[in-house]
């Protein structure tokens, strides 16, 4: 490594640091009825442990997205990564509330999880602060990526999470917000994949040159489309190969305990196959 790529290395990983405690203080203040020390090492809150993970991994994506699109100065790399890194704080924050108000809008997200202590509720508040993310490294890594651009689209990408979710719930036979409230966590991991495998999608439909907006638009619902029409192809595949034998629906909810692993596995199936469309095409 040449010394001033090591220098830059040094240089971004402090600048993500000072992000990341930066975010934390704007979490604590956002929500001053609880603290993340009492929750977290002392209360042992495996549900909030999700969320905050989530939000901190959705952020690392985001400075990743400024460090692709940073100028090659020193200088202009450190203000971008911190400029970017602040705007990230903010629209995932932004996020949280969309999550809390159109996914999840039938109880309140954050007594659910610092309450109730709802480990399902913070997968699920967790994946949805990756998805965000993911989508938003997308919007920055992109050759020719502004701010309004990147805003556009995480715009987009609040739309196409509300919008899967709604047809998940739709071609499952069972209520999924119920599921989730009754902290059924093999159900939440099932929604965590849908929403990751949708933030996939859409970061590779937007991961590219900016040329016009109808070109991005256009793109954005081809990828958006596919995943879509997938939803109920990956179960129906599931049912047949993965768990043969055995109905994912009856894994999920119909168990006294409900099968976890299953819920794994439907997750992989979508992240999975968001995961090679986006290298393929």
């Amino acid at each position: 490594m040449a010394p001033d790529q090591f220098i830059i290395t040094v240089i971004n990983l402090l600048i993500f640091f000072f992000i990341i405690l930066v975010a934390k203080y704007v979490y604590g203040w956002l929500h001053p009825h609880f603290n993340l020390q009492n929750q977290l090492p002392e209360k042992d809150n495996p549900a909030l442990a999700f969320a905050v993970t989530g939000y901190y991994l959705g952020l690392t994506f985001i400075i990743g997205g400024a460090i692709h699109t940073a100028g090659s100065g020193l200088l202009t790399n450190t203000i971008q990564l911190v400029f970017y890194g602040l705007i990230g704080i903010i629209l995932l924050n932004l996020s949280s509330m969309v999550n809390d108000k159109l996914i999840l809008r039938k109880f309140a997200n954050l007594k659910m999880v610092v309450v109730d202590r709802n480990t399902g509720t913070g997968v699920v508040v967790g994946a949805n602060y990756l998805a965000n993310g993911i989508i938003m490294f997308g919007a920055l890594s992109g050759p020719g990526s502004t701010l309004a651009t990147a805003i556009v689209f995480w715009l987009i990408g609040q739309i196409t999470l509300i919008i899967a979710v709604t047809i998940y719930d739709l071609i499952t036979p069972f209520e999924l917000q119920a599921e989730i409230e009754k902290d059924n966590i093999a159900v939440s991991i099932s929604v965590a994949g849908v929403l990751i495998g949708i933030g996939l999608l859409i970061a590779s439909a937007i991961n590219v040159e900016f040329i016009s907006w109808s070109d991005h638009f256009s793109r954005i619902g081809y990828y958006f489309a596919g995943g879509v029409i997938m939803l109920p192809v990956l179960r129906f595949i599931s049912d047949k190969t993965i768990l043969a034998g055995r109905r994912l629906t009856d894994e999920l909810v119909n168990l006294e305990v409900p099968n976890t692993g299953a819920g794994l596995l439907e997750a992989f199936l979508y992240v999975g196959t968001a995961l090679i469309i986006g290298w393929t095409i």
